[in-house]
């Protein structure tokens, strides 16, 4: 035998070896998982799993394919976190993209301009946020309204429980009792009679609820997909895509949320609907 086929003899373990620790890439992950007879994958699965080898191609998601074989569980576990992903981009969007008449009102003083500037306002658009759904149990946690004047749209929390600074309860119902107690002031709803009822909660009697948009909507089209106010405004109003609360959060409670963010989606809301 040469001395470059001993060579090779004694080269060629170590040559196995070698090649046996190389990870698989991720073309070959997905053609193990997708060809593997004792491996289901529903039509949303593969869905998941398209998405998932997108996000891990353009870097939105890291794999180490040497630690560690890519498996089923994997994939759904990589989907949740890149959905994570998505939601503190928006976040951070929302944030950055805050115009100037959007206000989050957690000082008194702030708080005393809007009342002076809902002097001038003899109709505007309110909603509000709660505790949750229950009419008669569920408490308001803030207001927000907008003032079509002064093109304002404007936020006051006032029972967060994230330990930001707010005004008290006091106060921010007081505004709004003196504005919306006043008959000769017409108010913009959507779905007042849930609204209405949490102002009712507090003592408030909305006097002059003079549109309810959701009212109208199912009025005019009974058939409509969803009286949902940004479906409405996606729908008839702009095709600018909206940013809804599920694309921010994996529950429909605010009161634990960050006053910023939830003051920036009603100013948006309140300012393009009107």
């Amino acid at each position: 035998m040469s001395a470059l086929a001993e060579l090779q003899d004694v080269l060629a373990p170590a040559k196995k070896k070698r090649k046996a620790k190389e990870p698989e890439t991720l073309d070959q992950a997905v053609e193990r998982l997708t060809s593997a007879k004792n491996i289901k994958w529903s039509d949303d699965e593969r869905s998941i799993l398209n998405t998932v080898v997108g996000a891990l191609e353009i870097g939105d998601l890291k794999w180490d394919h040497a630690a560690k074989k890519l498996g089923k569980k994997n994939v759904m576990d990589l989907f949740a976190e890149l959905n994570e992903v998505k939601r503190n981009r928006t976040k951070q969007y929302v944030i950055d993209t805050k115009p100037d008449n959007f206000w989050i009102v957690q000082d008194t003083l702030t708080l005393d301009r809007v009342r002076k500037m809902l002097e001038t306002e003899p109709e505007t658009a309110w909603d509000t946020e709660t505790t949750g759904l229950d009419l008669f149990l569920d408490r308001i946690v803030g207001w927000s309204v907008y003032m079509p004047n002064h093109d304002v749209a404007v936020y006051v929390p006032f029972a967060h429980e994230t330990g930001q600074v707010q005004v008290t309860e006091s106060e921010a119902l007081g505004v709004a009792r003196e504005y919306l107690e006043n008959p000769s002031n017409r108010t913009i709803w959507h779905h007042f009679k849930y609204d209405g009822h949490m102002f009712a909660n507090h003592g408030i009697a909305v006097a002059n609820p003079y549109w309810d948009t959701q009212s109208v909507s199912k009025m005019l089209n009974e058939h409509e997909p969803s009286h949902r106010l940004k479906d409405l405004y996606a729908r008839y109003v702009s095709n600018e895509e909206a940013i809804f609360f599920e694309d921010l959060f994996d529950d429909f409670k605010i009161y634990d949320k960050d006053v910023i963010l939830s003051g920036n989606l009603r100013g948006r809301r309140w300012s393009q609907d009107i």
